[in-house]
């Protein structure tokens, strides 16, 4: 499990030359809560495969609570790329959206 509280993720990058890349900001399989935490500005990029969440790939549940997902970004030269801000192979809650700049 993780949690995040008030906790800022940014300008952070995955990236590989040789297979898959996810989680740009976060890369998580089990639960993530996060309460007033932006994930803004993360990357997730490769050469060679499947790219997932440029801000958040996560494997199970999240809940996001006042959580601003802005500016993430996934790119792939030789596979597929989905989810730029996130990417949940499970369930996902909003709650509480963040106001506009949070």
């Amino acid at each position: 499990a993780l949690l995040l509280e008030r906790c800022r993720v940014e300008g952070n990058v995955m990236a590989t030359t040789g297979g898959e890349a996810g989680g740009g900001g976060i890369a998580t399989w089990g639960s993530l809560t996060a309460h007033g935490s932006p994930i803004v500005n993360n990357h997730a990029n490769s050469t060679e495969g499947d790219v997932h969440g440029g801000g958040i790939f996560i494997e199970g549940t999240a809940l996001l609570n006042g959580t601003l997902l802005e500016r993430n970004s996934v790119a792939s030269a030789d596979g597929s790329a989905s989810g730029a801000q996130l990417f949940n192979g499970g369930t996902t809650t909003y709650a509480l959206p963040a106001p506009p700049g949070r």
